[in-house]
């Protein structure tokens, strides 16, 4: 059906202590009503030796947050723990139960000569929600393509890029390439959300709160004209009055959207034959690559 997800961002720089960050929810709470994923930014509370012993209570006041609001929540945190050290985000599910954690794969320079230093991690993290799939990058994640194909491969909804600066117009450039969502959420004020056109979406800024809200629709359909017409034809002979349908004429591409709820834009495309854009490009690329080994 069509699949209405509310995001709160809350973009500031690193909270004093735990105090702060819980006094900055606590004001958050008005319009954290209602939503579907709340997201702090990269290292919320700094990276500093004081992070070892607040980690649990760190931990223990996002929880608390999640559960309350019935909200998803990802958090980034200094996983600072005796002898190890990762840059982390963390998230925790609408009953305030933590699911997982992703850990940069490519720390910042500066933050390798931290003590203990920060560990690169090795691993793409993705999360299955009834609303999608979502999936995380950090900050300097931004300059290794690598990073946002992988996750494309392991079929992200959204991708979540918690940092310390802007990132700019390039994350619109994977959220095009990849086909998913982007959503940033910054230490330094700004917070930005592509859709899978790489066409920017408009939150409506809460200055007081450092906060911006964003409502998306994660079931909207992404497909190439290529193989797809046929199936799109009777489709809409049948469900004219169901589908939106939007054309980008330059690339070639169909954006299906559910006109009410009840109705999924995705599920009926999938009925009718239909392949979504980026599982297009990626049989394409597993059929050429075939081609090629004979």
């Amino acid at each position: 059906m069509a699949q209405g997800c509310r995001i709160v961002t809350i973009n500031r720089a690193p909270f004093a202590d735990i105090g702060e960050l819980r006094t900055c929810l606590d004001k958050a709470a008005a319009i954290a009503a209602g939503a579907d994923l709340v997201v702090l930014p990269e290292t919320c509370l700094g990276q500093r030796n004081e992070n070892q012993q607040w980690l649990p209570e760190t931990i223990g006041v996002l929880r608390e947050f999640a559960a309350t609001h019935k909200t998803y929540l990802a958090c980034g945190i200094d996983s600072n723990e005796p002898n190890d050290r990762f840059n982390s985000v963390h998230f925790i599910d609408r009953s305030g139960t933590p699911v997982g954690r992703y850990d940069k794969r490519y720390p910042y320079w500066p933050e390798l000569d931290l003590e203990p230093p920060v560990r690169p991690g090795t691993n793409t993290v993705t999360w299955h929600t009834e609303l999608g799939r979502f999936g995380v990058a950090t900050c300097f994640d931004i300059n290794f393509p690598a990073v946002w194909a992988d996750l494309r491969a392991a079929k992200a909804d959204l991708v979540i890029w918690p940092s310390a600066y802007d990132g700019g117009a390039v994350l619109g450039a994977y959220a095009t390439i990849h086909h998913y969502y982007v959503l940033s959420c910054t230490q330094s004020g700004d917070s930005r959300l592509y859709d899978p056109t790489g066409t920017r979406i408009s939150g409506v800024g809460h200055p007081e709160l450092d906060a911006t809200v964003f409502d998306i629709d994660l079931d909207t359909g992404f497909y190439h004209e290529n193989f797809n017409m046929d199936g799109l034809e009777r489709l809409l002979a049948e469900h004219s009055d169901d589908i939106e349908v939007e054309r980008l004429r330059p690339e070639q591409w169909i954006v299906l959207r559910a006109r009410r709820s009840g109705i999924s834009a995705r599920a009926l495309a999938k009925q009718y034959g239909m392949e979504e854009l980026r599982d297009y490009v990626a049989r394409s690329q597993t059929a050429i690559d075939r081609a090629r080994a004979r």
